[in-house]
């Protein structure tokens, strides 16, 4: 502020820049003319030229590593108790995932009393 006051003291109020009259009136119409007569140039980087290799390159490694690790898998005879859940089912009980989710959530008997009460 004080610095203001003292400019305006020195070199008091006049405006020492002026713009030309009508300037704001051309402006708009002149930056116009001057977009419309450039050509549209569209440069390709060499990312765009690589960007299909790139994905074609991910799909194979996608459908590589797929292959590797169903390749040594007994699929069995396709009966139900032959999959993989059956077989980790019944090991693990109902009781334990309750535990381990209500420690997981930081859940008590209190807290499950009032979930309850509010249903």
């Amino acid at each position: 502020m004080i610095e203001e006051f003292l400019l305006e003291q020195k070199f008091g109020r006049r405006r020492p820049f002026k713009v030309p009259e009508g300037y704001f009136e051309k402006l708009e119409e002149h930056v116009i003319g001057k977009v419309n007569g450039l050509p549209i140039i569209k440069r390709h980087t060499v990312w765009h030229r690589v960007r299909p290799w790139t994905w074609a390159a991910c799909a194979a490694a996608a459908i590589t590593v797929g292959v590797f690790c169903f390749k040594n898998v007994n699929w069995g005879d396709g009966k139900p108790s032959d999959t993989a859940l059956n077989m980790v089912a019944p090991s693990v009980s109902t009781d334990y995932i309750i535990d381990e989710m209500s420690d997981y959530a930081m859940l008590d008997n209190d807290d499950y009393y009032s979930f309850i009460a509010d249903e």
